[in-house]
């Protein structure tokens, strides 16, 4: 009797024993080709198949820089079943994004063990063109001023001054914003 609860229990436990996953999931880029050109505002059509002997939990597609930094947002791939494959559009829609070498990254997991492949891509910047340069000052009396200088640091003047409804101007070129803070009136 005691053989037999032993036998039990030990079966119980091995058979309660998963097999760990030590392979991590197979991933192929078809497309992009590397050193394929792209342009700021473009769609980067990825093409890819993902094979894993248990499951994928997820596959994942994203722009990174020559720093792995990601420079846009990252897209789920659906992968087909049947055919292992899938796809993603990868818009470039940084205007600053500068002229240089990138990747297209792609991640698949199978909630264990995490694959990734890379395949380096060029992406052409937009030309930087300076036609003036905004600073915004406080005047002597308090008030605040925008002055526009021309391209050359040559020529400066007053582009626009605040008056008795606006009490701040601030320039963000980084944003192509300019924000007006205004007094609250009642009445």
């Amino acid at each position: 009797m005691r053989i037999a609860a032993l036998f039990l229990v030990l079966f119980c436990t091995f058979s309660a024993c998963r097999e760990k996953d030590s392979i991590a999931p197979n991933v192929e880029i078809f497309e992009p080709q590397e050193g394929t050109v792209f342009f700021v505002f473009d769609t980067v059509f990825v093409s890819i198949t993902a094979v894993d002997e248990t499951d994928l939990i997820s596959v994942s597609a994203r722009l990174v820089n020559e720093s792995f930094i990601p420079i846009a947002v990252s897209s789920n791939v659906s992968i087909n079943i049947s055919t292992n494959a899938g796809g993603a559009e990868l818009i470039i829609d940084d205007k600053l994004t500068e002229t240089g070498d990138y990747y297209v990254l792609i991640t698949a997991s199978d909630g264990t063990n995490e694959q990734r492949e890379f395949r380096k891509i060029k992406i052409i910047g937009l030309p930087k063109e300076r036609r003036a340069v905004y600073f915004s000052s406080t005047n002597g009396d308090g008030t605040d001023a925008i002055t526009r200088v021309d391209s050359l640091f040559q020529n400066s003047t007053l582009w626009i001054q605040a008056d008795q409804d606006i009490r701040k101007i601030c320039v963000n070129s980084l944003n192509d914003r300019l924000t007006f803070i205004g007094y609250l009136s009642t009445g």
